[in-house]
């Protein structure tokens, strides 16, 4: 098989051509996939309710099975009660599961008391999740109702 020399030699037109193509190309198909990803994920937030409201509802609750013990950096407590249902959600949004920035200002300032620190269990009173010390007479009987990041599986 012959091919006419033209088409295969090598001419200033020709690297200028490769060089603008090989260039713009991949910068042009990055610009066209950022562009899709905004089109694909527009009006995506938390798509289950909006964060006000989940901190609202997440501590609620009608009986102490219901209530489960997470992880929680505050001033003086490392743990948290809320409702169960809102766990996978609760681990999702890093907003929940801590400190605001005006609420760390505060806590340079205050003293903790040490009988927070042994609150590893969680009933339901009034409607609220809170924590309660295990060896609570009102603790649930069965093990503590506390997870983890790594306990998501539903």
């Amino acid at each position: 098989m012959n091919i006419p020399k033209s088409l295969i030699i090598i001419t200033p037109l020709s690297k200028i051509l490769a060089g603008v193509l090989f260039i713009t190309l991949p910068f042009l198909g990055f610009y066209l996939g950022m562009e899709y990803e905004k089109a694909k994920d527009q009006g995506k937030e938390p798509s289950y309710k909006n964060l006000e409201q989940i901190k609202s509802e997440i501590g609620r609750c009608v009986q102490s099975s219901d209530c489960i013990v997470v992880d929680y950096k505050d001033c003086c407590a490392s743990k948290k009660a809320i409702n169960k249902e809102y766990r996978n959600i609760y681990y999702q949004y890093p907003q929940l599961q801590g400190l605001s920035k005006e609420r760390q200002d505060i806590c340079t300032r205050i003293e903790c008391d040490d009988a927070t620190r042994d609150l590893n269990a969680s009933k339901c009173e009034d409607n609220l999740c809170i924590l309660i010390k295990s060896s609570d007479p009102d603790a649930p009987s069965e093990s503590v109702n506390q997870v983890s990041g790594s306990d998501l599986a539903d």
